[in-house]
């Protein structure tokens, strides 16, 4: 469901309702053990039933002369969503192992508050685009109950002159939380410059400036009985020079294609897009 009204010639909002069904993975259904080391092993869970998401959407937008402004609040909700359930240990003579499962717990909830502004400084030849937010997350589990709140934001600067382009821009880590899992999104960054000659654009440019270490992206357990961190790390895209060449052509008589009304798409076992 989608409703709009505009409050002047400037400005509007938009509030948008949907109900997502979300369905287990097959291979969470499956109650087979899944070592993960020697310490770690994963069951899965037969009984998981789908339950659904309650998306609220709501946008204010301001637009006059060079300046757009856009203002976002998103509220979802999801009872009895498939969560990790509480890890256990098991002692096994002198050793021991950690157990991971899944299961319909209480509740997910999260609010997200963002805005959006893109600014002409000079027209037609320089932009500033700013754009952040605050993430709130409140997981309820059978057996516990976990809270995060983080921010976020990016910027970027485009200057147009003649054929020429210029585009600096810069992000930080967009961070989540799902049951007891805390997920560091990647930061970095672009600078590019490119020229366009009739339908010929070439550019260069260097992709995550001053990250030695590349782009990074990890999670974090909180669980009261298990400390773990993972990272992952693309050291190559950390200082990485790139050229670009781009060639539009188009021939022949253009075609006008029909809208196509049904797209069913499965690429991930046990989800239906």
């Amino acid at each position: 469901m989608s409703l709009s009204y505009n409050l002047t010639n400037s400005m509007s909002l938009r509030y948008q309702f949907s109900i997502n069904p979300i369905l287990p993975l097959l291979s969470d259904l499956s109650n087979v053990e899944q070592w993960i080391n020697g310490h770690e092993v994963r069951f899965g869970n037969p009984n998981l039933k789908p339950y659904r998401g309650y998306m609220n959407n709501l946008n204010y937008l301001y637009k006059k002369n060079r300046l757009t402004v856009q203002i976002f609040a998103y509220y979802q909700f999801s009872p009895n969503p498939i969560m990790s359930t509480s890890v256990e240990r098991v002692d096994n003579d002198n050793d021991y192992y950690f157990v991971y499962g899944s299961a319909n717990q209480k509740s997910f909830t999260q609010l997200q508050e963002r805005f959006y502004t893109n600014f002409e400084i000079f027209k037609n030849s320089l932009y500033l685009t700013i754009y952040g937010g605050i993430n709130h997350y409140l997981n309820k589990g059978n057996e516990y109950t976990h809270t995060y709140t983080g921010y976020f934001g990016a910027g970027q600067l485009e200057s147009i002159y003649k054929n020429w382009s210029l585009s600096i821009s810069l992000n930080s880590r967009l961070n989540s939380q799902f049951a007891e899992t805390l997920y560091y999104g990647s930061k970095g960054g672009d600078v590019g410059l490119s020229y366009k000659y009739k339908a010929l654009k070439i550019g260069m440019g260097i992709m995550n400036p001053f990250l030695s270490d590349g782009i990074s992206s990890g999670d974090k357990s909180i669980s009261s009985l298990v400390s773990k961190e993972t990272w992952n790390f693309v050291k190559d895209n950390g200082n990485m020079i790139y050229l670009s060449f781009a060639w539009n052509f188009n021939y022949g008589r253009k075609h006008q294609p029909g809208q196509k009304n049904l797209n069913n798409s499965d690429t991930e076992t046990g989800i239906v897009k």
